[in-house]
């Protein structure tokens, strides 16, 4: 559910379609060329700013290197939480961000999330990087429980379907874990490939990894 802190309509359309793309992690560049049209239609828009802010935050993991995107996620969360400081996502993105720049403070991190999930604690993306901290820690059993808590606040958002399947995995459950996978790549989600693609040669399913490498 979003709210329309804008009474710029066409800033709001932009920031909608901009976050649509942001929660399929799905054309990043034109996700974040939309919430730039957004905040310079709107410069006081907090949650355009916020939306920019994590779709920076996540462009590296996605190979986008032309920017020092890390930094402008810093930059636009800060600007988000100075508009309003009640919002949840750029506490959550300042969390991830720390979890990209090595060595990690964890401890702030998690903090962090804690700040951005007592805001409100249906953030999606809050749950969703959490789960990923807590799996670099190898705390699986808090890893599967917050990607569960994102499916069940958005049961579409089918990259926490992808770390659920990875913290399966870690825990030792193969199975499950392929299951949980497959269900992701039905609906559409391809991200996380690598650990399963070792999985099916381990287990003999040649054609299997034959067709997800040539893919």
């Amino acid at each position: 559910r979003h709210v329309a802190d804008t009474k710029n309509i066409d800033a709001y359309e932009l920031y909608l379609e901009a976050w649509q793309l942001f929660v399929e992690r799905r054309s990043l560049p034109r996700a974040i060329e939309l919430f730039e049209q957004a905040v310079a239609a709107d410069p006081g828009f907090a949650r355009a700013w916020s939306g920019l802010a994590a779709t920076y935050n996540v462009a590296p993991g996605w190979g986008y290197f032309d920017r020092d995107y890390l930094a402008l996620a810093r930059e636009a969360a800060a600007t988000a939480i100075e508009l309003n400081p009640e919002l949840s996502l750029p506490y959550a993105v300042l969390a991830m961000n720390l979890n990209s720049r090595y060595p990690v403070d964890y401890e702030q991190a998690l903090a962090l999330f804690d700040e951005a999930l007592a805001r409100n604690p249906k953030n999606t993306t809050a749950h969703l990087w959490r789960t990923i901290v807590h799996l670099d820690l190898g705390y699986f059993d808090r890893a599967e429980q917050g990607a569960q808590q994102c499916l069940e606040i958005d049961p579409a958002y089918e990259i926490c379907r992808s770390f659920l399947a990875m913290a399966v995995l870690f825990a030792g459950d193969t199975a499950r874990a392929l299951d949980v996978h497959e269900t992701a790549l039905r609906h559409g989600f391809f991200g996380n490939a690598t650990p399963f693609l070792y999985l099916y040669v381990a287990t003999g399913e040649e054609r299997t990894t034959l067709a997800a490498l040539a893919a």
